[in-house]
């Protein structure tokens, strides 16, 4: 009872802030920490690029699209990659929390 307590105290807090935070999934290893990170909507035409990685962006719902963006290139530029492809761009969920997905990518 008290576990269950505590997620529901933790699930509101989060729902109530305005920060974010990704869960990474690495795919190739893609070399050391990168200083810029670039943001696009789609792959690359020319198919130049390695992916790196799989994000997976959320926050409470007073997190900004800005915010959670931007944690997740910070979380792409960790990981050597140099931009992140979004999927699907952070907005409200049912559960009014932030969620999104992108892919990171090292482009060519």
């Amino acid at each position: 009872m008290l576990k269950r307590l505590v997620v529901i105290a933790l699930l509101a807090f989060l729902a109530l802030t305005g920060c974010a935070f990704t869960t990474y999934a690495p795919i190739t290893s893609c070399g050391a920490p990168v200083s810029h990170v670039q943001v696009l909507n789609a792959f690359p035409a020319d198919g130049t690029f390695t992916r790196c990685g799989s994000i997976v962006i959320e926050g409470g719902m007073a997190a900004s699209y800005e915010t959670a963006i931007g944690v997740a290139k910070d979380e792409a530029r960790r990981h050597g990659a140099n931009a992140i492809v979004i999927i699907l761009p952070p907005g409200t969920s049912q559960y009014l929390t932030l969620e999104g997905n992108a892919v990171a990518i090292w482009a060519h």
